[in-house]
Order: structure tokens, then sequence, then C-alpha cells
């Protein structure tokens, strides 16, 4: 007669089953959570790109003849809200823009930013989507939803 075995608990390969299901959820779910963290980067980018380009037209209809660069980088930096702060070179808190200007008009905006220890550009294109793109590997980064950044006209 065989004796009566008292199964409380699971056995070691359920445990490790169960080990292998979790930690492939985790990793599908942790890597949907990356992805969504970038394009909200690519949003914040693309945003700050659109309101210096506002700004820059502004500057350029009030201003009587066009600005030498580093009078217009200057007046751009007074009037940016905190935290858009533009200089001639690529820093921890410090975008890079670049202009393109016809007849006192933008014609492209290029705007860089370091947003966490990785570099962020937005081409922004009066009548054309704005696209943003990571630097180290060139990915486009596609706008999020309903905060996703418009064409400029």
């Amino acid at each position: 007669m065989h004796p009566i075995r008292d199964r409380r608990g699971f056995s070691l390969v359920e445990l490790l089953i169960t080990l292998i299901i979790l930690a492939l959820v985790l990793t599908l779910v942790s890597l949907a959570v990356v992805g969504y963290i970038d394009k909200a980067r690519g949003v914040a980018v693309a945003a700050d790109a659109r309101t210096v380009y506002i700004t820059a037209q502004g500057v350029l209809a009030g201003a009587a003849d066009a600005p030498e660069r580093a009078e217009l980088l200057e007046e751009l930096n007074r009037l940016l809200a905190p935290g858009i702060t533009l200089g001639d070179e690529l820093g921890d808190g410090v975008a890079v823009a670049a202009l393109a200007i016809e007849d006192g008009v933008i014609t492209s905006l290029t705007y860089s930013a370091l947003l966490d220890g990785r570099a962020y550009q937005a081409l922004l294109v009066p009548g054309a989507e704005t696209v943003v793109t990571r630097v180290d590997d060139g990915t486009v980064i596609q706008p999020v939803g309903d905060a996703a950044p418009g064409a400029v006209t």
C-alpha cells in the first residue's frame, strides 16, 4: 500500500513555469512603457520647437531690419518660457535652434534638445508636419494622441 502524500504548496516545475511567464509579461510591459516615454519626449521636443518658431516669427515681425544671429538668440531667450534656453552648443538644459529665414519669414527651423541624456531633433517646416528624430540612432518619433504637434502655418 502506498502512503498518502500530503500535497501542500507547488512543485518546483510549477513554480518555474509561473516565474517564466511572469518574467515574459514584465518584459513586454516594460518595453511598452519605454516606447511610450520616448514618444512623450518627442512630443515635448516638437512642442518646444513650435514655441521657438512662433516666438521667433514674432521677433522677426516686430523688427525693422533682420536681426543678427546673436541678437535673435538673445531676444528669443528673453521671451521664451523658463525651461527653454537657446545657445550655440547643445548641453544639459540648453537647446540649439537653426533658423532658415527668407524675406523676414522663417522657412524652416531645426531644434535640437537633450532630454535625460538623449539628443532629439525636431524639423519644423511651415505647412508640413513636424518631424522629431532621436539623434543617436535616427529613429523617427511619432506624435502621441491629441497632444501631437500639427502643422505650423
